[in-house]
């Protein structure tokens, strides 16, 4: 393995942690740390409201974060930009767990959004920058192994430390085990940190990237120089079209109102308490760690508008799958089920392809600006997801809400099959007026 391909898996591992960990963790930390921690339960305090804004607030940042880091590594290069973001990762998380007041951890963890903003646009930007393009694909899907792997990681520290009650009153958390949970993060910007000592650093676009989208022909030549064209021009339209679907694509299918509030979907399909809080950290966890093997294992080897019509196809099954558990009372072994799929469909290609798309699929001189996009519509679906999928769920239903995703499977599904499918066309045509080129040069030099 070259230097180079290991620094990238190591800069996608590091920065996946920080970016998935401070996701993970707080599907369980966030309830006992306001009601009975840092609030008191006769204080009386909105908890709803509360919740939302502890959940919502680093997101908000992390919109932020993600354009910000991609102009400083315009401005610096993108390893200026990641060890930015990993001092950001170091400092917040142990600056929020000096003081156990609720407004003072709320501000130093949004301003630690800011980090996971950096790690989403940046890492995949300097990952696919540095690595031949052979590799590009399993080296990009690393950063999403990461999140998931952290993600489980967030879930389980939440097992071990959160207090269970049988009778369901609030137990407040010991300042081991709120300040242990929080401050963990730091952990990983720090071995980012390290690894970047090690790094080089390359600027956007300043090695281009290949796929079966990107076309040499946005590039303007000017007295021999680039002229960087704006991704909201005219010519661009398609561009622009392809960084808001990735972000549909990520968000709107689903996939966050199902890892968020997988304990309230199994519970609405009728399994037990202390079993769906089971199968949300181990099996729920694991499982999303697990299947996305299955995409490194076929990103290099399938085409992308193949791994898509898979991918989407099981999502859309799974969907269906819970949508009938809904609707049937007595199925929550086939709700278990559904989700499972759910998962698998997204970890196979969804999932990792934002983050290899949004590195790879855009003209070189667009991929700043397409990146930049993308993240900042995934993240603000991200909040979009997270404040109205229960508020949907408990005003229409589960099943109703799961149709509504279905829906947008099923665009997704047009999308990327329609347009990956001509865009494959061209580059076979183009592929052949090179190869014809290529075969005239050789003729000529055969010629006297």
């Amino acid at each position: 393995m070259r230097k180079e391909t290991l620094i990238a898996c190591l800069v996608n591992l590091f920065g996946g942690c920080v970016f998935g960990y401070n996701v993970g963790v707080v599907s369980g930390l966030t309830k006992p740390l306001i009601q009975c921690t840092l609030f008191k339960e006769s204080d009386n305090i909105p908890l709803s409201l509360y919740q939302g804004l502890f959940t919502s607030t680093i997101l908000v940042f992390a919109t932020i974060g993600s354009p910000f880091g991609v102009w400083i590594s315009n401005k610096w290069g993108m390893k200026t930009s990641l060890q930015i973001m990993s001092i950001i990762g170091i400092v917040f998380p142990l600056l929020a767990i000096l003081v156990p007041n609720f407004w003072y951890v709320l501000l130093m963890r949004g301003l630690l959004g800011l980090a996971l903003g950096f790690a989403s646009a940046v890492c995949p930007m300097y990952s696919s920058a540095i690595v031949d393009d052979s590799v590009k694909g399993r080296v990009g899907s690393t950063l999403q192994l990461s999140i998931t792997i952290s993600i489980l990681i967030g879930e389980f520290m939440n097992y071990l430390l959160i207090p269970s009650s049988p009778s369901g009153k609030c137990v407040p958390l010991s300042a081991f085990s709120w300040k242990m949970q929080i401050g963990c993060s730091a952990v990983f910007a720090v071995g980012l940190l390290i690894v970047l000592f090690f790094g080089p650093n390359p600027k956007p676009g300043a090695k281009k990237v290949a796929s079966s989208l990107s076309l040499s022909a946005q590039e303007t030549l000017v007295e021999g120089r680039v002229v960087r064209e704006s991704l909201f021009a005219k010519s661009n339209f398609k561009w622009l079209v392809l960084a808001i679907m990735l972000a549909v694509m990520n968000q709107f299918t689903g996939i966050n109102g199902v890892m968020y509030y997988a304990y309230d979907i199994l519970h609405d399909a009728g399994v037990p308490n202390v079993q769906a809080m089971l199968v949300q950290v181990f099996v729920v966890g694991l499982w999303n760690m697990l299947t996305v093997f299955i995409f490194m294992a076929i990103v290099d080897c399938l085409s992308r508008r193949t791994i898509f019509m898979i991918a989407l196809s099981i999502m859309l099954i799974g969907s269906i799958t819970l949508i009938s558990s809904f609707l049937i009372k007595g199925l929550s072994i086939v709700a278990v089920f559904g989700l499972l799929l759910f998962i698998l469909g997204f970890e196979s290609g969804p999932g990792p392809l934002f983050f290899v798309m949004a590195s790879q699929d855009f003209p070189s001189d667009l991929v700043d600006q397409g990146t930049s996009i993308a993240n900042i519509l995934m993240w603000i679906l991200n909040i979009l997801i997270a404040f109205f999928f229960p508020i949907i769920t408990s005003s229409l239903g589960a099943a109703t809400t799961f149709i509504i995703l279905a829906g947008f499977q099923i665009l997704c599904m047009l999308y990327f099959g329609i347009t990956m499918k001509s865009k494959a066309s061209e580059e076979k045509v183009t592929n052949k007026i090179i190869a014809m080129s290529n075969s005239h040069e050789n003729l000529q030099d055969l010629l006297p």
